[in-house]
């Protein structure tokens, strides 16, 4: 409940009613989301992975470079994304020779056409996760 609090933007005396914590307790784990959050804007090289995930009336592009604890993602304030945020991900956040693992999403199709990256892709309908393996922690918000 906490970290749902944090995440809507919720006023730690709201979310102190909420939760039932003391204003000390909210400030701490507040200030330890923050924190903890990745930096926005990594540029990812050698070899990275994107996916996607969906919530209501949004989504988020996220993009991990393998063997390290470089991140990058991009908040998308409609249901889904396309080709066109899919590109502008490449382009500011992906290095030109990059090795490109995703899912089999569309949006990710013929990359290599836009940008300079060598792409493979999983089928997760036919429970291929080799590529994207470290992109499927669950993400809770």
């Amino acid at each position: 409940m906490l970290l749902w609090c944090w995440t809507k933007a919720i006023p730690v005396k709201q979310t102190m009613a909420l939760t039932q914590l003391s204003e000390k307790a909210v400030r701490h784990w507040y200030d330890q989301f923050r924190n903890h959050l990745p930096e926005k804007y990594h540029v990812l090289e050698t070899i990275v992975q994107l996916d996607e995930a969906y919530f209501k009336d949004w989504c988020l592009l996220m993009g991990k470079q393998i063997g390290s604890r470089k991140l990058t993602y991009e908040l998308i304030w409609r249901q889904h994304p396309g080709r066109l945020e899919s590109n502008c991900f490449l382009f500011d956040r992906v290095q030109p020779g990059a090795k490109l693992w995703t899912d089999g999403a569309s949006i990710y199709k013929k990359s290599e056409e836009y940008w300079p990256v060598k792409h493979t892709s999983d089928i997760h309908k036919k429970f291929e996760f080799i590529h994207t393996s470290e992109m499927r922690v669950p993400l809770v918000i």
